[in-house]
């Protein structure tokens, strides 16, 4: 059992590792560039409140994103994070609604990173014996190391992604 939850979280990490990233625009009119400098030729723009979808990472200040009708550069520091790729307008008074699925999304957003590190504690009180050819035995560790390691980073991530 533990075998099977240690594959399925390094089957799951690049996966969630590979996960779009949507932003808010908060400037009026922002320009959409074809490189990541001002000098670059504006392609188009998007409007404030419109989200994007991240396509690569940041580019000193510069993000690479997209729209259905434009992609290029944008400066970094007039986009806000996102949690989804919600284009309905809200309020900055309304709250966003929570619903059930949105809320069990969030418990085992924190949950799978604890259980992790909780595993972590379990798979390595396991004793693994190595038997070679000439009859002795060494006794190494089990590997739960990593499990703590990817749980702790995710858990680290987790906390970044609040402020």
């Amino acid at each position: 059992m533990k075998k099977l939850l240690v594959i399925l979280a390094f089957i799951l990490s690049p996966l969630l590792m590979m996960a779009t990233d949507y932003y808010s625009v908060t400037a009026d009119v922002l320009n959409v560039r074809n490189q990541p400098s001002k000098s670059g030729t504006v392609v188009g723009v998007v409007k404030r409140g419109e989200v994007v979808a991240a396509q690569s990472n940041d580019y000193e200040g510069w993000i690479k994103i997209s729209t259905s009708s434009v992609s290029g550069y944008v400066s970094s520091k007039y986009l806000k994070y996102s949690h989804s790729k919600d284009t309905s307008a809200q309020s900055q008074d309304q709250k966003p609604k929570l619903t059930f699925k949105k809320i069990i999304g969030k418990i085992l957003g924190w949950l799978i990173p604890i259980l992790l590190i909780i595993l972590s504690f379990a798979v390595n009180g396991d004793e693994v014996w190595d038997v070679f050819e000439d009859g002795t035995m060494v006794k190494r560790p089990s590997g739960g190391c990593t499990v703590f390691f990817v749980g702790l980073i995710w858990l680290i991530i987790k906390i970044y992604n609040l402020f």
